[in-house]
């Protein structure tokens, strides 16, 4: 999370959401996913009723969500972090969240809040990260770490350019 920035709850909870959903009768609610419990089961809803105080709860909620990336990202570009390489890299060394997540010594949900843009990645996890890459392919890692040396010092530019 930025510094100086809490995030704000939705003022619903998600009991009273799912509630509200399950016997709203708007014509414009449509089912998004399932929840299925040891005594209950049931379909997860959203709608196009921009009057629905869940509805504007939930866009009031996307909106600060997406801003909070936003302001992320830029941290991350003036740090000279480029997080969708790292993510990428991740995924094709085929290396799980769970498993990154272990060898940087984090839980894997704080992991996951750095590729999603929800942090900010601290730059001293780039030399972590990088020995992990380093880890799944040996010897061979050395050349293609240069992506995160080369955005670092050509003016952020992300394609080294």
């Amino acid at each position: 999370m930025t510094q100086g920035r809490s995030r704000t709850p939705m003022t619903s909870g998600v009991g009273i959401t799912m509630l509200n959903c399950q016997t709203c009768t708007n014509p414009t609610k449509y089912p998004i996913g399932f929840w299925d419990g040891e005594n209950s089961h049931g379909q997860i809803f959203d709608c196009h009723n921009l009057e629905c105080e869940l509805k504007k709860e939930k866009l009031k909620a996307a909106k600060f969500f997406e801003e909070e990336k936003r302001e992320t990202e830029q941290v991350n570009l003036a740090n000279g972090v480029s997080i969708e390489e790292i993510k990428t890299k991740r995924k094709e060394l085929g290396i799980p969240i769970q498993r990154m997540a272990k060898e940087l010594g984090i839980f894997p949900s704080e992991y996951s809040c750095y590729e999603q843009c929800r942090e900010p990645l601290p730059v001293e996890m780039i030399d972590k990260i990088d020995s992990v890459f380093s880890k799944s392919v040996g010897n061979t890692y050395t050349a293609s770490r240069s992506w995160t040396i080369r955005f670092r010092n050509k003016g952020m530019s992300q394609n080294g350019g």
